[in-house]
This record gives C-alpha cells, structure tokens and sequence, in this order.
C-alpha cells in the first residue's frame, strides 16, 4: 500500500514509532495511542520482551505470546483466555487468579510462577516446566499436562479433575487435597507424593513410578482405576 494514501493520523503513528529508538513494549503502545493493559487482545506479540512489567488485570484475550519474554512480569488477575504462550518463558511470574481456560502453554517454562487461584480449564501445558509453580486451590479442570515436569510444584487444594497427567514427573510435589477424579495418571511418576489425601474416584493408574503395590492396592479401594 503507498504510505500517502493512509489516513495522516495512522501515517503520523508509524512515522513516530520509526523515529522512536527503542523496543520498550509500553513505550511503544503509548506512542501509537494504546493502552497496554487493554488494547492487545488478539494481537500478535510473539518474542515481545515483557520482563518484570506490571500489568495487573491486562486483557490479552486470544493475544498470541508464543516465545514470549515474561519472566517475574506481575500478571495478578489478567485474562489470558485461549491465549498462546508456547514456549513462554514465565519464570517466577505473578498469575494469582488469572484467567487461563483454554490458553496454550505447551514447552512454556512456568518455573516458580504463582497461580493461586488462577482458572486453568482445558489449558495446554503438554511439556511445560512448572517445577516449584504455586497452584494453591488452581481450577486445573480438564488440563493437558502430558510429560509436563511438575517437581516439587504446589497443588494443595486445587482441581484436577478429568486432567490428562499422562507421563508426567510428580516427584515430591504437593498434592494435599487435590479432586483427581476421572483423571489419567498412567505412566507418571509420582515418586515421594502423598496421595492419602486426594479424591482419586474414577483416577486412572498404571505403569507408575514410585507406587508400591500396597499403595496401589488402597487407591483401588478408594475409587481409582488400576491397569
């Protein structure tokens, strides 16, 4: 398209942002006009460098964030519903109850985030790394963590119901009063967790490291599926 032909407010943006030696995310979105927190929903912001910035209650409805830099970025109550974040780095990011449902985190590297409370349903996390990830009383409902890395990471209290755990590493994680009901935990390795405390009716096991018969055998006799 010939820039003459754009309207001259558009074509004064652009110019402006041309002049702009900078990569600032919010420096940027102020030059062109928009709110960060609200104007980016369904916008593509793959690799944009968000490090440490704070945008409590953000809307990034749909945004795709693939590759995304988010590490320690205050995320407390955003709405992140189907947004992709594959590969995203979240380290220690801040996403107490934060809404998730449906958002892709696949391969994303969620080391030592918080979630409390965060809504979590029918999310993607196939790969992810959530070790020492704070899921405290988290809807996980329906979640995908298949061969997702979860050592050492807090559950206490949230839901995991129908979730596909298959293959997942569980080694020393909190699992104290988690709904596992109708959920699939084949072949995970759940080495050094504690599962007395769990509703595990319909729970689907099999093939899992660092379950001996006997705990296996009283799982049974709660409701759960032994294959």
């Amino acid at each position: 398209m010939d820039p003459e032909k754009l309207p001259p407010e558009l074509r004064d943006r652009i110019n402006r942002v041309l002049q702009l030696k900078t990569d600032d995310f919010f420096e940027l979105a102020d030059t062109l006009g928009f709110n960060p927190l609200t104007d980016f929903a369904g916008a593509n912001l793959r690799n944009v460098d968000l490090r440490a910035k704070r945008l409590v209650g953000a809307i990034f409805v749909a945004t795709d964030l693939t590759g995304a830099n988010l590490l320690g970025t205050d995320l407390t109550g955003a709405n992140l519903t189907g947004a992709k974040l594959v590969g995203a780095q979240l380290i220690s990011t801040r996403l107490s109850n934060a809404l998730l449902t449906s958002a892709n985190l696949s391969k994303a590297q969620v080391i030592r985030a918080s979630l409390v409370g965060a809504d979590l349903r029918g999310a993607n996390l196939t790969q992810a790394n959530l070790s020492y990830a704070d899921f405290h009383r988290a809807n996980l409902k329906g979640v995908i963590m298949e061969h997702a890395i979860l050592q050492e990471a807090r559950f206490s209290h949230a839901d995991l119901s129908s979730a596909n755990l298959v293959c997942a590493d569980f080694r020393d994680t909190n699992l104290y009063g988690v709904n596992l009901t109708n959920s699939d935990l084949r072949w995970a390795n759940l080495t050094s967790v504690d599962l007395v405390t769990c509703v595990v009716e319909a729970a689907r096991f099999g093939n899992n490291s660092g379950l001996p018969t006997a705990i296996l055998n009283e799982l049974e006799m709660r409701g759960a599926i032994i294959e």
